[in-house]
This record gives C-alpha cells, structure tokens and sequence, in this order.
C-alpha cells in the first residue's frame, strides 16, 4: 500500500497484526473483523474501516487526555 492508496490487501493486513491470511479468511466466513470489499476479484480492506476495526479492539483505561494511564 502506498500513502495515496486507501485500500489494504490481505498480505498488507497481515503484516501489520501478524496474523496469518488463513485467520482473516476465517473471520470473514464469521463476519468478524473490518468491512471487506471485493475489488477487481481481489478481497480489499478500506484503511479507515482497519482503524475503525483497531479502536473497537483497544482494551484498558485510557486517560482523560486521550493518551494511556
């Protein structure tokens, strides 16, 4: 992915959470994880949705500034 490019592939997704592409293809089949789109044949995350997806997962306190306790 470059900067101007709003989209994720698969592989890009995978190595930002090192995770295994068999893990999103798992959640996927489930409906669990950020909105997917199917671009020319080719599975595409949309960055903002990845980021939606990071911040829904962010587990702990968070303190009154934004920034971690």
């Amino acid at each position: 992915m470059n900067e101007f490019d709003p989209y994720l592939t698969q592989r890009d997704l995978e190595t930002r959470w090192q995770i295994s592409g068999r893990t999103l293809e798992r959640w996927r089949t489930e409906d669990y994880g950020p909105a997917w789109y199917v671009l020319g044949g080719s599975i595409r995350y949309r960055s903002a949705d990845v980021e939606a997806f990071e911040l829904r997962q962010r587990r702990g306190v968070v303190a009154p500034d934004g920034g971690d306790a």
